[in-house]
């Protein structure tokens, strides 16, 4: 028997007469010989470095041939003589590893954590340090710097293991020493794991040329446990030059882990901590890593970039909502999270962005905690508390959307609060601003949507120029996590500079309370058509108790067209310490303030009043302060002056209100001061008017009146009103008290102190009926208002609680009229009457003497002789004439009748023939 071996194919072949025979080719005798195909058996080796010598037997180049020549996982050991470290200064490119190999520096004499082993490219060539091109390779245990391009470059294959190594530093980890270009390049490899969860697994990939890694067209990449822009401790800058990560058009990478063992600690780096850009960067996960800090969490240790940039990236997930996948971003010298343009679909959860490890203290980036800029449909938190993000303690705003973008959700974060949310951790600039960006939505209907956005030291919410149609809804801003208490934005909750947004729905308002300035500042002329409503608006939560904003709820100033609640979704504005509402400016017009509750809890039924007016207009027109829908009047009560005052605003029309009275329009909850208050250079106001236009105005207190219309203040309807129960007139024109008619009015001053009718004659039953005169201007028409109320008020001046009617006269030469009207509906005998004129330019007067009403006579019909019959009433009424009629069948047709009544026995009697046909009589007021 003989025997022979190839290294690739063994044949075996049997012969009769030789036996086995054993044959190095296929050379077979046809018909003798049976052919086995047998694999090589791989026999794993290990291949040591005994020396640093470039090449020849011991070096690290002949074990690297050796290992690829060698099929099968190889490892090579060091074992080279020696105290200390051993560095190896390759005079060439080093082989590339094309068989799976494990390079283990940790097997150098002494090793115990600090690599003994150190690789040298300054004279190695242009390639990369180690080259793993075969896959299933290991790298560990060695300081490999100082290489023209990557310390290290994986493109094989994947499944590659590098861990334990500093990659640009020198073997202590405390001096750069780096490589020209990445620390570590991946490309188009998947499968690789940088670092690993034990600390003997870490990386330190620090002082190189470019990024610390670099993953180009690879996948399902982790990089994890590492240390990356910073010295062995992780206490000081060994920054990278460029990102410490970078991810180009990779898919389903992982940075980090839900564990502490998986953080990374990426930090120090010249550009930003984790970058992730081109489209096809997309499913990566950044988890669980402190990137801009130190490993404590505790101090600074800025990337000079962002912490994390994506651009043009899609669909990633950056923090995550187990337990320890949130990343801290702080400290950075730009902002923490960059969201650039392109970058859609991207889910920022569960990070501390701005502040310590604890969430307690400000370690602020130097811009903004997030920056979105261009790029739409991201989500920046989540309705759970896992989802939220602490956003606090930056350095400009806490979230800042620019450029064109929209369709991003911010929602269920803390933004210039501590993590506990009780306490104020300022964003230096604002919580949130939204520059010419429109269409996003800041909270959400869902329980936990909104987002707690308070402490900032500007301005909770800012929406610039261009940032129109976004919605807010269910978001805190102003107070601490349960509302019952203030963490302040230093200026309003929220400022509005831009158009058509939408701050609260019905069953998502907001709680905006306890701000340092206005509760919403609206302001300059692109803050137009927005829509305010459903909030609650210097309260806490349950609108009870009173937590103010520092100015006033809402202030509007320049800004038109504007709607401040609706039907059914109002406003609850109350306890701030200046008014409810002002509006001020010429450009502050054209709004409408509707449905709101301003100066009472939430139920409307006790005080809680604004500490100045519940609505101040100064030299803002044509606005509207109510609606004839009962849903859409204003309950304007219980604040600690006026009701509304209006001060050099002119064309505004107030209607339908409940001033003064608690929600059900009759209980007293009184202003302080008048219920509505003209001073001077108000002009053409229309309180109250036609078709149930008109206001309740009751219950001022002590000295001040329903209404004040005072010097300066002129042609200033007061029509249609329930005026009542006030501790002065119900309208009180210029001095304090009763104005004096005066012959023909020549007057001026308030209103032109318009002459008030003098009634001389009020009865009432099946109707009302009303006679008197009016003198003022000559040749002039006048519209006269009639009014009931149960009493008269003490000045003996009328207030007038039940509208009548209204009843036009014209005046003669001599400015004299007299008038005769009738109103359909009885009131009360003894209910005093009242009225007022209203000159054709909306000059109104002060309320009459009162007139109690009288009861209406009745009509007797009696036989009387000579078949005749006697129509008689009650001679103490006069006024009235006897009218007849055949039918009662409409139309009715009443004739006068032209007897002269006989005033005898206390009776005004006619006598007239009997007829053979029905005859109705009635007595007709005129």
């Amino acid at each position: 028997m003989t025997e022979a071996f190839d290294r690739s194919i063994m044949f075996r072949c049997f012969n009769v007469s030789l036996g086995w025979v054993f044959t190095p080719r296929a050379v077979l005798l046809p018909g003798t010989c049976l052919l086995l195909l047998i694999a090589p058996h791989a026999q794993s080796a290990t291949f040591t470095v005994t020396n640093t010598a470039d090449s020849g037997s011991g070096s690290l180049r002949q074990a690297i041939l050796d290992a690829n020549a060698n099929s099968g996982l190889d490892t090579i050991a060091f074992q080279i003589p020696g105290a200390g470290v051993r560095t190896i200064a390759p005079l060439s490119t080093l082989p590339p590893l094309t068989d799976p190999v494990s390079i283990d520096g940790t097997t150098q004499p002494g090793f115990a954590s600090l690599p003994l082993i150190e690789l040298n490219g300054t004279s190695a060539g242009g390639n990369a340090g180690l080259r793993l091109l075969g896959g299933g390779c290991t790298v560990r245990g060695l300081a490999i710097n100082r290489f023209l391009t990557d310390g290290i470059d994986i493109s094989g294959p994947g499944t590659n293991l590098v861990a334990g190594n500093f990659i640009g530093t020198d073997a202590t980890g405390l001096l750069a020493r780096g490589n020209a270009s990445e620390g570590i390049l991946i490309s188009g490899s998947s499968g690789n794991l940088i670092g690993g969860t034990n600390a003997a697994d870490r990386n330190l990939i620090s002082g190189n040329a470019d990024a610390g890694v670099y993953i180009l067209n690879g996948g399902s990449n982790k990089v994890i446990g590492n240390y990356i822009g910073t010295t062995v401790a992780g206490t000081v800058r060994l920054g990278n030059t460029n990102n410490g990560v970078a991810i180009y058009n990779s898919g389903g990478n992982t940075v980090g882990g839900a564990n502490g063992a998986f953080r990374n600690l990426i930090s120090g780096n010249r550009g930003s901590g984790v970058y992730l850009f081109g489209a096809g960067s997309s499913g990566n996960s950044v988890s669980g890593n402190y990137i801009g800090t130190d490993p404590a969490g505790a101090l600074s240790l800025s990337n000079l970039g962002d912490g994390i940039t994506l651009s043009a990236a899609v669909n990633n997930v950056i923090g995550g909502t187990a337990a320890g996948a949130g990343n801290l971003i702080s400290g950075n010298a730009k902002a923490g999270l960059s969201l650039a343009s392109g970058s859609v679909g991207n889910l920022v959860q569960g990070n501390f962005i701005g502040t310590d490890g604890t969430g307690k203290l400000a370690l602020g980036n130097s811009l903004a905690g997030v920056t979105i800029f261009g790029a739409g449909g991201n989500q920046i938190g989540g309705p759970t508390p896992a989802e939220r993000n602490v956003i606090s303690g930056n350095k400009q705003d806490g979230i800042f959307i620019q450029a064109s973008t929209s369709a991003n959700t911010v929602a269920g974060n803390f933004i210039g609060v501590t993590a506990g949310g009780t306490n104020a951790l300022p964003n230096l600039f604002n919580g949130i601003t939204l520059s010419n960006a429109p269409a996003n939505l800041v909270g959400g209907i869902s329980s936990g949507a909104g987002n707690l956005i308070s402490g900032n030291a500007n301005f909770g919410v800012q929406l610039l120029a261009g940032a129109n149609s976004n919605v807010l809804q269910k978001n805190f801003i102003g107070t601490d996590r349960t509302g019952s208490a203030g963490v302040p934005n230093m200026l309003s909750g929220v400022r509005v500079e831009s158009e058509a947004n939408t701050i609260g729905t019905i069953g998502a308002g907001n709680l905006i309370s306890g701000n340092g300035q206005d509760g919403i500042f609206l302001v300059g002329a692109g803050a137009r058509s927005n829509l305010v409503q459903a909030n609650f608006i210097g309260t806490v939560s349950n609108g009870t108790a009173g937590l103010g904003n520092g100015r006033a709820g809402i202030g509007i100033s320049g800004a038109p067209a504007n709607t401040i609640g609706a039907a059914g979704a109002g406003n609850l504005i109350s306890a701030n310490l200046d008014a409810g509402i002002y509006l001020i400016t010429s450009g502050a017009a054209y709004n409408r303030i509707q449905g709101n509750l301003i100066g009472t809890e939430a139920t409307g039924t006790a005080p809680l009043g604004n500490l100045f007016e519940g609505v101040y207009v100064e030299g803002a027109p044509t606005n509207t302060i109510g609606d004839v829908s009962a849903g859409a009047r204003n309950l304007i009560s219980g604040n600690q002056t006026r009701g509304i005052w209006l001060t050099n605003a002119s064309w505004n029309l107030i209607q339908g209100n409940f001033i003064g009275t608690a929600a059900d329009g009759f209980a007293a909850l009184g202003n302080a001061f008048h219920g509505v208050d003209c001073d001077a250079g108000a002009r053409n106001n229309s309180i109250g008017g036609a078709g149930g236009a008109g206001n309740k105005i009751a219950f001022a207190q002590t000295i001040y009146a329903g209404v004040r219309i005072r010097d300066g203040a002129t042609n200033d309807a007061i029509l249609g009103n329930a005026i009542f129960s006030n501790g002065a007139l119900a309208i009180d024109l210029g001095a304090y008290g009763v104005a004096v008619n005066d012959l023909n009015d020549p007057d001026t001053g308030a209103n032109f102190l318009q002459n008030c009718p003098v009634l001389t004659q009020a009865v009432t039953g099946g109707g009302t009926g009303v006679r008197g005169t009016l003198n003022s201007r000559p040749s002039k028409t006048f519209l006269l208002q009639f009014f009931a109320s149960p009493s008269c008020d003490s000045s003996g001046n009328g207030e007038g609680q039940i509208y009548l009617g209204d009843h036009t006269v014209a005046t003669a030469g001599d400015g004299n009229a007299t008038f005769v009207t009738t109103f359909a509906g009885s009131v009360p005998v003894g209910y005093s009457l009242t009225a007022t004129a209203t000159d054709g330019a909306s000059n109104t007067s002060e309320f009459s003497a009162c007139l109690a009403a009288g009861v209406a006579p009745v009509l007797s019909v009696a036989p009387a002789p000579n078949r005749q019959m006697s129509v008689s009433w009650p001679n103490s009424t006069t006024g009235f004439a006897l009218l007849q009629t055949g039918s009662l069948q409409p139309p009715v047709q009443w004739t006068a009748v032209t007897n002269v009544p006989v005033n005898t026995g206390g009776q005004f009697v006619v006598t007239l023939p009997t007829t053979s046909t029905n005859r109705f009589f009635t007595l007709n007021f005129q």
